[in-house]
């Protein structure tokens, strides 16, 4: 069966750096799924995060995940419910994509 890896990008808010990595790491660790695999998550924190203006931390988080599928768009398919699977008001699913290998 072919594999693809699926890139998800994810918008997570937080009051701190540390409680938005927790968040994702849960979110993340709780992906259960037989064709999707997590493989490694990064987060990188917002410009407009400065400590004077900020109630809440904002985040980008870019999740790597390899799917097993027949095709590119059930790999597309099977990571896009995945991943709004583990969204929440606080980590919010925005886009994904799949490239094969």
């Amino acid at each position: 069966m072919p594999n693809f890896h699926a890139l998800a990008v994810f918008e997570a808010t937080g009051p701190s750096t540390e409680e938005v990595q927790e968040n994702v790491s849960s979110r993340v660790g709780s992906i259960s799924h037989q064709r999707v695999r997590y493989y490694e998550h990064e987060i990188s924190e917002g410009a407009d995060n400065s400590l004077a203006t900020r109630a809440e931390l904002h985040c980008m988080v870019f999740v790597d995940c390899d799917v097993d599928a027949y095709t590119e768009e059930k790999a597309l398919d099977f990571a896009g419910d995945v991943f709004d699977r583990i969204s929440t008001p606080n980590y919010q699913h925005l886009a994904v994509g799949i490239i094969p290998g």
